[in-house]
């Protein structure tokens, strides 16, 4: 996956508490596919959070709660997304879609950003 590399490399990361660092870039499919605006975001790190919320549940100090809060949390990190497999691209560019970084404090902390994902080590 050099053109994860390439992208970290290149493009000024999106800092977030839950997540880490996240890149903003578009990306080329092999079918063709262009993909204006896509967000890269630790895969380790998504990981490491989903067995977090799970472990808070399962001991008690979840905040879900209802009938099946496992359930309602391997939907949200499983299920709610978009996502690129990696091996489906064949270039990745920064984007000149994304917004750019020089936002409020507020919306760094917690971007609000919806579409596709794709995920590195």
């Amino acid at each position: 996956m050099n053109w994860v590399q390439k992208i970290m490399d290149r493009v000024e990361p999106l800092d977030d508490k839950f997540y880490g660092p996240r890149y903003r870039c578009s990306l080329t499919l092999k079918d063709g596919t262009f993909l204006p605006c896509v967000l890269l975001q630790s895969r380790k790190r998504l990981v490491e959070l989903a067995k977090r919320r799970i472990q808070e549940e399962m001991n008690g100090r979840g905040r879900i709660g209802g009938d099946d809060p496992y359930g309602q949390i391997v939907c949200s990190f499983v299920a709610s997304d978009n996502r690129v497999a990696a091996y489906a691209v064949t270039e990745a560019i920064q984007s000149r879609f994304a917004p750019l970084c020089n936002c409020s404090r507020e919306s760094r902390e917690r971007p609000q950003w919806a579409g596709p994902a794709g995920y590195f080590e």
